[in-house]
């Protein structure tokens, strides 16, 4: 799916709870609107296709999110089965160190909640 991806870059607070409508960079906001208005409009009138180019891997260790915790997998969103199915893992993860692989199934350790409130209704009434 060919993608286009439009950032007016990190700071201190993005992403975090502290982070203010203060921080958006709005000049950056409206540069990128426009821009993102004239790449469209290219892109109609081209009558060639854009041509792809495939990018090198994304090292998550190099970014502002390289403190924030991830268990390092990215799930099949696709998949509608109980649990959650792996579509990749990212090196250098706690998900990559404990061995998961692509279409690995991921499936909670406790029952469902609903088990677990009769049980513990059971056990209370004992």
């Amino acid at each position: 799916m060919p993608v286009l991806w439009f950032f007016t870059g990190f700071h201190e607070q993005y992403h975090r709870p502290t982070d203010r409508v203060e921080t958006v960079n709005v000049p950056g906001l409206r540069r990128i609107v426009d821009l993102i208005g004239a790449v469209a409009a290219e892109l109609r009138t081209n009558a060639a296709r854009p041509e792809f180019t495939r990018t090198g891997d994304f090292d998550r260790t190099k970014t502002l999110w390289a403190t924030a915790p991830s268990t390092g997998i990215v799930p099949n969103y696709a998949d509608k089965k109980a649990g959650v199915l792996v579509a990749d893992v990212v090196k250098d993860t706690a998900a990559a160190r404990a061995g998961l692989q692509k279409a690995t199934a991921l499936w909670p350790l406790a029952v469902r909640s609903s088990q677990v409130r009769q049980r513990f209704s059971n056990e209370r009434a004992l």
